[in-house]
């Protein structure tokens, strides 16, 4: 959606309000209320963002977002590239932060651990690299960091 005004929509607004036709409410299952606003919000700023378990006991925190050359912007162009950014409990490097950001050149992927963990990690690199090449996913460069302090708590 294009959305010059800065207009959001709201899900508590009164019939007649908001979401662009009169009474959406009387139309909108008011239990599917905050899932259309979601489902709106992802449309007009083009950020999903997804949180919950990916199996009993394991969260992910997941955001995707596009890369838009604001010189393509205003033409209608399909992104550049894409940014998905993620958090996950490993049992065996702990939290780890992941930033893949894939282009039509390939993916390049950010991982920050613990810095006890960090070793762990390196060692694991080049079966990553191995899994990511069998998967056919052309990896333009892997760079592993130390998370900063506070940034996974």
């Amino acid at each position: 959606m294009n959305n010059p005004g800065g207009w959001r929509p709201n899900p508590y607004d009164t019939p007649g309000g908001s979401y662009g036709a009169p009474g959406w409410q009387q139309v909108v299952d008011p239990r599917l209320a905050g899932v259309v606003h979601q489902q709106l919000v992802s449309l007009d700023t083009q950020v999903l963002p997804w949180q919950g378990q990916v199996w009993p006991g394991q969260q992910l925190d997941w955001t995707i977002r596009p890369e838009v050359d604001p010189e393509q912007s205003g033409r209608g162009e399909p992104p550049s590239a894409w940014t998905s950014q993620l958090r996950l409990e490993m049992p065996q490097l702990g939290m780890v932060e992941a930033e893949l950001r894939w282009s039509g050149s390939g993916c390049s992927l950010r991982l920050a651990v613990p810095a006890e963990r960090l070793a762990a990690l390196r060692a694991a690199l080049p079966e990553l690299a191995r899994q990511l090449k069998d998967a056919g996913v052309r990896t333009e460069r892997i760079l592993v960091s130390t998370q900063r302090d506070g940034s996974h708590g």
